[in-house]
């Protein structure tokens, strides 16, 4: 048997191209996968970095809003104290100037406590019903020269039944007092300025808007509302010699304390 021999022998050119061809793909395969991990790690680190800038920038802006908002409660605390301050200055300046009105008319004659209380009475009692204080402190020293315990007397000696401060009576103050809550058990107790005073403002102004007028009031706090009424009906003079006193005794306090805020 024969046996031919192929007389074409493999083209180990094109098997040689071949290996060159795949060893260059498996080549790029493996640079472009490496390329793609290096994009890839690239993308991660870059939104990482953004990531992290955007958290820095919210912490520090967060950071600034909340040291604003320090800021802000500390100012308008600081406020408020300023306020509180110059309100309580106010406040201090007018009980000085109710103190020097009392101690000009006392003359010494009270203790720094019960001076201190009549300050303190007049100064609450003239914000709470809406008087200056200078006022009430005209009605007291022309009802009792400021001595808490006065007694009153009409013009023939005898006792007239007024006492205390504001010169109320026994009765009328009971029935005013009950009306804040005042209980009067004595008519001594009208010699004490807490029970006094805050009775006979609180009279004094249910005078005024009885007449609707703070001369008729004043007036009606010493004649007595009744004498009023009747001398208006009969359409004759009301003597206002008592009325004057009180504005003299107002005015005067205005003017010496007018002079001491402007020498100081």
């Amino acid at each position: 048997m024969t046996v031919r021999i192929s007389e074409t022998s493999p083209d180990w050119e094109s098997i040689d191209m071949a290996r060159v061809i795949n060893r260059g793909l498996n080549a790029w395969i493996q640079i472009h996968r490496h390329n793609v991990w290096v994009s890839e790690l690239s993308a991660i680190v870059w939104v990482a970095i953004t990531a992290l800038a955007f958290t820095v920038c919210a912490a520090t802006i967060l950071g600034n809003e909340r040291s604003l908002l320090r800021q802000h409660r500390t100012i308008v605390q600081l406020s408020s104290d300023q306020l509180r301050l110059s309100e309580q200055l106010a406040v201090m300046e007018q009980k000085v100037v109710v103190a020097e009105a009392l101690m000009e008319y006392t003359r010494g004659r009270l203790s720094a406590v019960t001076l201190s209380e009549l300050v303190n009475q007049v100064y609450d009692n003239s914000a709470r019903f809406g008087y200056d204080p200078l006022l009430l402190v005209a009605v007291i020293h022309v009802e009792s020269f400021a001595r808490p315990t006065a007694l009153g007397r009409n013009r023939s000696g005898a006792l007239s039944g007024a006492l205390g401060l504001m010169q109320l009576k026994f009765e009328t103050a009971r029935e005013v007092g009950s009306d804040l809550g005042i209980e009067l058990k004595e008519p001594i107790d009208l010699l004490k300025p807490e029970i006094n005073i805050p009775i006979g403002v609180a009279y004094l102004t249910r005078l005024v808007a009885q007449f609707h007028s703070l001369k008729l009031g004043v007036l009606a706090y010493n004649l007595g509302p009744g004498v009023v009424y009747q001398t208006l009906s009969a359409k004759q003079p009301l003597p206002l010699d008592y009325y004057a006193k009180v504005l003299r005794a107002y005015f005067a306090l205005k003017k010496a304390a007018e002079g001491r805020v402007a020498g100081r």
